[in-house]
């Protein structure tokens, strides 16, 4: 049986980065962090574990909370061990820093660091820790992190939905991401999905805008392979939102998630900051949606969405320059003063704050409730993603949860198209979006893709397909993919007579 959490004495780090601090630090710079330059090293690898995602992400520079940095670092005199550390790591070797640091101010929020390029391009390895404290101190936070994570009621609904998700395999997402491409997938931040075949970044002028498929993957590998991790609360400038290896992972890639074999569906609301900001700052609209604004001042829809994911979050003069300003301003102005207002006297992050404290709000109520109902979902901030059985009461008591606050919005259809839509024979489909709707797994999905070599291919094509090999399943125990007579009746719905 696999561990469902990592073991506490095995991280994940930059490889080469042990043996240059090993090697290539002076010992008297190590000594500055422990009288044992081993304990040292080992003291500066945990540090540098916190930044190993970053490898994998299209952001490399990332907040780290000064207080849990001293935590892991501490020694008996409870001295700021950290601050040295990244003294060190910044000095480096004679071949440049391990480390670099973001020197700007944050208005207060956690310090950034980015590992430096020669660490970022070299991958990871597993280092297993042998200093007894450093393993101890690390032992404390790990049950510390757990005994939080079984009260917060989101974090303990995660706990309990863990043991039953089935995950694809990389060889799996790795042809799922090929067929993503080809179809010109774009990720919900906008970045077109791309094949990276061993290119480097500079192979591509425009390589901000692309999220590259190997790195998703080795992004996925990272937050599963070793055990999950224990979903984290945070702290008050996220209002509590819940962090785990499901929330930081690739949204195609955790829409092939199973249970039991059924893809999962995920329940998600329309606009729900834009509707929060409503409620919260005195506006008179309800309901407010992308399309809707998209048509009012004649913008793509994708632009609208990618701009409300940081349109009130904005500083005010960044605000002012959006293509969002001037709808707001002339159908909201009174909530736009207000929160232009707040931004003024409590900080520009202010309205980001309460949205996630407001949106925590109102999912911790939805998921108490249902897991009183025996019902566990998958969270991941403003969305649940619950087996197909429990998709309705999901949606029915989300939507209750937002009105006892307030807000008016509701959750969008799941897969409108695909679940309402009628096709003729003749229709060409999309087997990627098709299949899984029609229940079978990833592993089943990509074997009839191959068995017709290309993802687009008409109704008819499929009918007789999935005739064909219920009939052969039926009579010669066929060993393929399993056509239950409920995936024959579903197709069977799909189509027009």
């Amino acid at each position: 049986m696999s561990l469902l959490f990592p073991n506490v004495n095995s991280i994940l780090i930059p490889k080469k980065v042990a043996y240059a601090l090993q090697k290539y630090v002076p010992k008297k710079s190590l000594k500055t962090i422990d009288s044992n330059p081993f304990i040292a090293v080992e003291k500066c690898l945990v540090f540098l574990s916190n930044l190993a995602s970053t490898i994998y992400t299209d952001e490399k520079w990332k907040a780290l909370y000064s207080p849990l940095l001293h935590e892991q670092t501490k020694d008996k005199d409870n001295t700021f061990l950290y601050k040295k550390i990244v003294e060190v790591l910044v000095n480096g070797t004679n071949n440049g820093p391990i480390l670099e640091v973001d020197t700007r101010y944050h208005d207060g929020s956690s310090m950034k660091y980015k590992l430096a390029d020669p660490y970022l391009k070299a991958g990871l390895t597993e280092y297993i820790l042998r200093t007894p404290k450093i393993i101890q101190v690390r032992n404390k936070l790990y049950y510390r992190q757990l005994s939080k994570a079984l009260n917060n009621p989101i974090a303990l609904n995660l706990v309990k939905i863990y043991s039953k998700l089935d995950l694809p395999t990389s060889e799996e997402l790795l042809e799922i991401g090929k067929g993503l491409v080809k179809n010109g997938y774009m990720t919900k931040k906008g970045k077109k999905l791309t094949v990276r075949n061993k290119h480097q970044n500079h192979y591509w002028t425009d390589h901000n805008e692309r999220s590259f498929v190997e790195d998703n993957i080795k992004l996925f590998e990272y937050l599963t392979h070793r055990g999950f991790m224990i979903p984290i609360q945070g702290d008050d400038k996220s209002g509590g939102r819940v962090v785990d290896s499901f929330t930081l992972m690739p949204s195609w890639i955790r829409n092939q998630i199973t249970i039991e074999g059924m893809p999962l569906k995920e329940a998600d609301f329309v606009a729900l900051h834009p509707n929060i900001a409503m409620t919260l700052y005195g506006g008179k609209g309800e309901y407010l949606n992308h399309e809707k604004i998209a048509d009012a001042i004649g913008e793509d829809i994708k632009v609208v969405k990618v701009e409300h994911l940081s349109f009130f979050n904005k500083r005010i003069g960044q605000m002012k320059k959006s293509t969002l300003y001037d709808y707001y301003q002339m159908n909201e102005p009174d909530a736009l003063r207000n929160i232009e207002e707040d931004k003024r006297k409590h900080g520009y992050k202010i309205t980001s704050r309460k949205f996630f404290k407001t949106e925590v709000e109102i999912m911790t109520k939805a998921i108490t409730e249902l897991n009183a109902e025996g019902i566990h979902v998958l969270y991941v901030y403003d969305a649940l993603l619950c087996e197909e059985k429990d998709l309705s009461r999901v949606q029915g008591i989300m939507n209750a949860a937002t009105l006892e606050f307030g807000v008016k919005t509701s959750v969008k259809e799941v897969n409108p198209i695909v679940q309402s839509q009628k096709y003729h024979l003749t229709d060409e489909v999309d087997l990627y979006e098709i299949l899984p709707n029609m229940g079978l797994t990833v592993k089943e999905s990509m074997m009839v893709i191959h068995d017709f070599n290309c993802s687009k291919i008409r109704v008819k094509d499929l009918v007789l397909y999935i005739g064909k090999q219920r009939k052969e399943q039926v009579y010669n125990d066929y060993k393929g993919v399993s056509i239950t007579q409920t995936l024959v009746n579903r197709l069977k719905n799909m189509v027009v007579n």
